[in-house]
């Protein structure tokens, strides 16, 4: 590990020496995965606003129409969308912050 520590703090000091590797070709990849995942996630979530808005249940079959009434489910039984609303939100905000592609 010293060489590590010594080759850290040459290029920390020299930032003009420091060659780093970008692994384009594995953060490309990685995105295209995450595209994958949200574009499933979508589908199962259009799967998901269908079945309550056909539902008999009057709470669950009104989740389309606010999103109050969506949020307030969190709790109940009928939380699927919201929370799979959540799961596709944060995987969408990890996709938007990638650092890893220009």
């Amino acid at each position: 590990m010293a060489n590590y520590n010594k080759l850290a703090t040459l290029m920390g000091d020299h930032q003009d020496l420091a060659i780093l590797r970008r692994f384009q070709r594995l953060n490309v990849k990685s995105l295209l995965y995450m595209q994958a995942e949200i574009l499933h996630m979508e589908s199962e979530l259009d799967i998901i606003e269908l079945e309550d808005k056909r539902s008999e249940e009057t709470p669950r079959s009104l989740l389309h129409t606010s999103v109050f009434n969506l949020k307030e489910s969190y709790y109940t039984p009928n939380s699927a969308q919201w929370k799979h609303v959540l799961e596709i939100r944060d995987k969408l905000d990890r996709y938007s912050k990638f650092e890893g592609y220009p």
